[in-house]
This record gives C-alpha cells, sequence and structure tokens, in this order.
C-alpha cells in the first residue's frame, strides 16, 4: 500500500474550545465538486477502522496495523483502538456544507458538543489534529506567553535557551554615556530592544497580576518586576525615554523620516546593534541606546508604566509612578505633529495616569485628546464604516503593524475614565457610538466575506503600486486589504499576527464593557484564527498545537513557546504563510507582540465569562 496523502485540511483550532462556546469547523478540500461532508468527533485516541487497509492474518482486535492509516474508506462505527469510546461509535456526527467565500470554497458547520476532554475530527479523507474542549484551555496561552516572555530576557544566561549577553548595555548616542540599561526583553528573533514594543509586556503582565488567586499571578508578579527595573534605567534625568538599544543606524541616504511605515518605527534600521558585544560595561563594545525623539515610545511608556504602577511591590510601583510622570512631562512639553498615533497613544497614556490615586492629569485633557481622537474617525455611510483615519485631514486611513487598535482602544480608555463625571456624559456617549461603528460597520462587517472571520488590516486612499497588487474598492477613493500590501514604498513585508491578536484583545475588551457576547464570539474566533483556523491550518504560536511554522530566530535556535508573526497577503490579497524548512523574517520571525494582545484578549474574556480564578 502507498501512503495516502489527502486534498483535505481540518482549519480548526490546534488548541481548543471553551464549554458553552460556538464551535466552527472549516473544512478546505481541494475537489470543488464535493459540497458537503460527513466528520465524526472522536476521542484523541480513537479511530475508526478503514476498508482493506489489514493485511491478511492480522489481528485487528488486538491492535490495528501501524502502517498507512488514511488508506481506505472509514467504515462509520467501527473502532480499531481500545478505547473509553464506548459502543464503537461517534460521539457525534454533523455535516459540513460547502460555502463560497473570500478566498476559495470551503466547507462549514458547528460542533455540537460539550464534553470536556481531547478530541479529533475524522471524515472519509482525513483527520483533524487534536484540540481540547475545556473551560480553561486559554490558559495553556497565558503558561506559554510567560514562559516566551521569561525566554526573551536581555543580559543573563537563560537555561537551555541562551548564554548571558548584552549585560553591558548600553552607550547613549547623544553624548556616550555609559546606561545601566542591561535587562529587559528582546523585541524578536533579533537581539534589539525597540522600547515601544516591549513596554507593552507590563500591561499584559499587570492584566495576570490582578488575578490574585490566579495559578499565574506569582510568575507575572516576578516578571513585571524584571521589566520595570529595566524600563526605570532607560529614562534621563529629563524624561525623554530612550527609543531602542541596539536598533542599528539610519543607512546612508535614508532620512529620519523615513523611519516610519504603516505607523511602525524603525523599520529601516540596518540591524547592526544586534552584534555580539563582551558584556562588560566601560570597555568600548557596548551597544548603542538610541536617543530618536519618538512621542510613540514616550506615551506608551507613560501608559505601560502608569498601569504597572497600580499593583505589586509598593516600592517598584512607586518608582515605576514617578518614571510615567516624567515621561509624560518631557512628551508633554515636546509636543508632536498630531498624526492619530501619537494622538491616540497620548490619550492612553493620559488615561493610565488618571486612573492613578491623586493623579496627576486634568480631566480637560482627557476631555480635548478624546474630542481630537473621535475627529479622527470616518462616519461617512456606506459598505464600510467608522475606521479611522492617519491624520487630522483624513489624507489616508490609519494603518499600524504594531498599534492597529489603538485609537478605538484609547476612545475605551476615555470611556472608563470619563465614567464618573457626569459632565462629561454627552462625550461619553459619543465615545460608545464611535467604538459601535468601528466594530459592527467596519471590523465585523469586513469579516463576513471570509469563513474565518478575519477583519481587514486597513485602509488606503492612495494604494501603492495599484497595477501589482490587489485592493477592494468599498466607497470611491476608499480601498481595503485584509493584509499588507507587499508592494510598498519600503519593500516591506510583514506578517499581521500582532494586528489580529490586537483585534482579538479590542473585541474582547469591547466586548466585556459594553456586554456583547457577539463581540465576544468574534475575538474568540480570531484567538482560533491564530492557533490553527485558519486556510492552512497552521498556528502561530509555537507552543501551541503540532503544526506551525518554522520559527525564524537567526541568534537563538529556539525560543520556547514564541509566537511568529505571521501571515502576510500575496499582491492577489489571499493569505500566505511560509510552510517550508525555509525561513524568512516576514511571516516566520519571533515577536513578542502577538503574544501580548493575546494575553490581554484572553485576560479580559476570562473576567466576562467570571473565570474562576480571575479577579475583576
Amino acid at each position: 500500500m502507498s501512503q495516502v496523502v489527502p486534498d483535505l485540511r481540518f482549519c480548526t483550532t490546534q488548541l481548543g474550545y471553551r464549554v458553552g462556546a460556538s464551535k466552527r469547523v472549516v473544512v478546505r478540500i481541494g475537489d470543488p465538486t464535493v459540497r458537503s461532508l460527513t466528520v465524526h468527533l472522536n476521542t484523541s485516541n480513537y479511530h475508526h477502522r478503514r476498508t482493506g487497509r489489514e493485511p491478511e492474518g492480522w489481528d485487528v482486535d488486538r491492535f490495528p496495523w501501524p502502517f498507512d492509516l488514511l488508506d481506505g474508506a472509514l467504515i462509520p462505527g467501527s473502532s480499531n483502538y481500545v478505547s473509553d469510546q464506548v459502543g464503537g461509535t461517534s460521539l457525534t456526527t454533523f455535516e459540513v456544507v460547502a460555502v463560497d467565500s473570500r478566498w476559495g470554497t470551503f466547507l462549514c458547520g458547528t460542533l455540537d458538543f460539550d464534553r470536556p476532554g481531547v478530541y479529533v475530527l475524522e471524515s472519509d479523507q482525513g483527520v483533524s489534529l487534536p484540540f481540547e474542549i475545556n473551560d480553561s484551555t486559554h490558559d495553556r496561552l497565558q503558561r506559554g506567553y510567560l514562559i516566551a516572555t521569561h525566554s526573551q530576557r536581555s543580559g543573563l544566561a537563560i537555561p537551555g535557551v541562551r548564554d548571558a549577553e548584552f549585560a553591558d548595555d548600553a552607550r547613549r548616542d547623544s553624548d556616550g554615556l555609559q546606561l545601566q540599561a542591561a535587562g529587559g526583553w528582546y523585541d524578536a528573533g533579533d537581539h534589539r530592544k525597540w522600547t515601544s514594543t516591549t513596554v507593552l509586556h507590563l500591561l499584559a503582565l499587570t492584566a495576570l497580576c490582578r488575578a490574585h488567586d490566579g495559578p499565574f499571578a506569582a510568575d507575572a508578579h516576578d516578571e513585571l518586576d524584571w521589566g520595570c527595573e529595566y524600563f526605570q534605567q532607560i529614562i534621563s534625568e529629563a524624561g525623554q525615554v530612550v527609543e531602542n538599544i541596539g536598533g542599528g543606524s539610519v543607512p546612508s541616504g535614508v532620512t529620519i523620516d523615513d523611519w516610519w511605515f504603516d505607523n511602525h518605527s524603525g523599520t529601516t534600521a540596518d540591524g547592526s546593534g544586534s552584534n555580539a558585544t563582551n558584556n562588560v560595561p566601560g570597555t568600548g563594545g557596548e551597544r548603542s541606546a538610541n536617543t530618536l525623539d519618538n512621542p510613540n515610545v514616550q506615551f506608551q511608556f507613560v501608559r505601560a508604566l502608569a498601569s504597572a504602577a497600580s499593583v505589586g511591590n509598593p516600592v517598584r510601583a512607586a518608582r515605576s509612578r514617578v518614571a510615567a510622570e516624567r515621561a509624560w512631562s518631557f512628551g508633554r512639553q515636546r509636543g508632536h505633529d498630531r498624526r492619530t498615533l501619537f494622538v491616540a497613544a497620548e490619550l492612553e497614556a493620559a488615561a493610565a495616569l488618571r486612573r492613578l490615586p491623586e493623579p496627576p492629569v486634568d480631566l480637560t485633557d482627557v476631555e480635548e485628546l478624546t474630542g481630537e481622537l473621535l475627529a479622527r474617525q470616518s462616519t461617512t455611510a456606506g459598505p464600510l464604516s467608522g475606521y479611522f483615519m492617519d491624520d487630522a485631514g483624513h489624507t489616508d486611513g490609519y494603518r499600524s503593524i504594531a498599534f492597529s487598535c489603538d485609537p478605538p482602544m484609547a476612545l475605551l480608555d476615555a470611556i472608563e475614565t470619563l465614567a464618573p463625571h457626569d459632565s462629561a456624559a454627552a462625550l461619553r456617549e459619543q465615545c460608545l457610538e464611535a467604538i459601535t461603528l468601528h466594530i459592527d460597520e467596519y471590523l465585523l462587517r469586513s469579516a463576513t466575506d471570509n469563513v474565518f472571520g478575519l477583519p481587514p488590516y486597513g485602509v488606503w486612499t492612495d494604494p501603492p503600486f495599484p497595477n501589482r497588487q490587489t485592493f477592494t474598492e468599498f466607497a470611491p477613493g476608499r480601498f481595503v486589504r485584509y493584509f499588507g500590501a507587499p508592494w510598498n514604498r519600503d519593500f516591506i513585508v510583514h506578517g499581521t499576527n500582532g494586528v489580529t491578536m490586537h483585534q482579538a484583545f479590542l473585541l474582547a475588551r469591547a466586548g466585556r464593557l459594553l456586554e456583547r457576547q457577539d463581540w465576544l464570539a468574534a475575538a474568540t474566533r480570531l484567538i482560533e484564527w491564530g492557533t490553527g483556523a485558519n486556510p492552512d491550518n497552521m498556528s502561530l504560536f509555537t507552543g501551541i498545537g503540532h503544526r506551525h511554522p518554522v520559527p525564524f530566530c537567526p541568534r537563538t535556535l529556539q525560543v520556547p513557546e514564541a509566537a511568529v508573526i505571521g501571515y502576510i497577503g500575496r499582491p492577489d490579497d489571499t493569505p500566505y504563510v511560509e510552510q517550508s524548512n525555509a525561513h524568512e523574517w516576514s511571516t516566520q520571525e519571533v515577536w513578542g507582540v502577538p503574544f501580548i494582545y493575546a494575553s490581554l484578549a484572553i485576560s479580559q474574556l476570562d473576567a466576562a465569562s467570571n473565570h474562576v480564578w480571575y479577579d475583576q
């Protein structure tokens, strides 16, 4: 017999489903004439027998024939393995039927089954990867987040991962001053420490610390202490926060205006800061601490350190507050060009400071920034509405690789900050309307044309290289893609796992706040996308499941549990992730941002579902 490799793939989560949650099943099959398929649910140690597989004389009552497991037609009601599945029949059987949608025809159905356990789906043509049904199944992502983050610590040895590196970080580029800036976390698969993204860990860790009786609180407090100690060292007496350490230089001929791409900073850096040092401060080989003025860094720092000041060690919390206030003063005095990213970050920072006892920020600051940000939303009626624009003149749509949902997130911050103040009731109501419009008429409406419920990457007004790539025009002068445009000014093609997980966080947080069960369900579907419910059944979290891209981590063999940056779009906007043993950064690089947002999303889902250990 020859090995059967079916042209069928169960595009299901490799993590699992919570009890009571909707369990969407999507199947990709190569034969477009197949319009339906019978699917059997079995425990993971059970498979149906198949016709003609065993040679004559083999005792199938003892053990199944162990070769060519998918040869032959499935025989319903026949067990070929000792199992706790009584009676030799499927636990349940259901149909998946053809749905024509974006990216092709898929077979779709719903699994109506809630008994906790580990299961597989089986059909004539193939078997799914195992998945779990359990109320605590999402805890595996939280555990993975903590392991991956700990493994990305810089400046000390992580046994089994890497030796001590960059214990001599770093010299300030402006004056050569040696900083005590060893520590923190690496941002991705290289050794660079980008402040705007690594500081976001403090938000996820703070959320886990608030679950006082949870299984992860102790580890989260330890990691939070580690991070805060580092970030408190990279702010000057004047309040300027270091933009990055080891980011590298701007190549010759590239101006600092080119530092940004789709609201993502540092994209033109040459990466030279990843080169190894001798770990001895003051010997001349230290990496550079870049002091480039970056308002997003300033205000993300404020937001994160102010949040960290609300939990844990009182001394560390007090120092975090002092650093946050100093950074806030510097950022406000320095000012910025009022692009939407900076306005949203400033509002998030102001709201975080307002949540502290005796807040150092006036309510009027929050109100003014909220009004400015509300004016950035496109409310024009049409097939899609409620998305945000990149500046006050609405010259382009707002898009961001790492901060895609910051404008609506900032409005959620405003809603919570304004709630106790009757004088701000009208402004708060505007924010609620803006959030509802953004989610219902942009994110979720655009997600209906694909069977995975995936919202788009962003909106363009003037698409680049339109003769080389596809954009969907949904209104005059308004174009959308579900993934970034590969043909662009800088030829940067960056995976969107961070975008999708940020959308999951937004949906979970807004769904909890506004008690919208459909938004909570949509958040869960996006977590399912990241853990395998995508066209290739690839888990983008390498510690989840059994099928994932080869992680790109050029200076460390493997970062345990790490997330990869995920799907890009071909020029025709169809999803692509590398599945061979070859690897490149664009879809496979390990990155902390998707895991940060996934952890935050799960913390919100836990709170919304009254998870037994989550302290709301």
